[in-house]
């Protein structure tokens, strides 16, 4: 079930009976000759077709991590932890 396919009203519904949601979490970083964001989509791929079967809710992958040993590879994104 794929949260973007979805409006409140059936999010809300499927609360009811059901609370649990999956959240992907990638990066977007430099694989060789793969894609940029190899590590978000194949954890992806994998979400969707465990979540249909088992009728749970997937969002839509987050594709930022903490990358700043690529940052030299064009098109890294790297998010950086700041105490405050």
């Amino acid at each position: 079930m794929l949260l973007e396919n979805m409006n409140w009203e059936m999010v809300e519904e499927y609360l009811k009976h059901d609370d649990r949601i999956v959240v992907v979490l990638g990066a977007t970083e430099e694989h060789g000759q793969n894609s940029l964001a190899t590590d978000t989509q194949c954890p992806w791929e994998i979400a969707k077709v465990a979540c249909e079967r088992k009728g749970v809710i997937v969002t839509p992958a987050l594709p930022f991590g903490p990358s700043s040993f690529s940052l030299d590879y064009p098109g890294t994104i790297s998010l950086k932890y700041i105490r405050t």
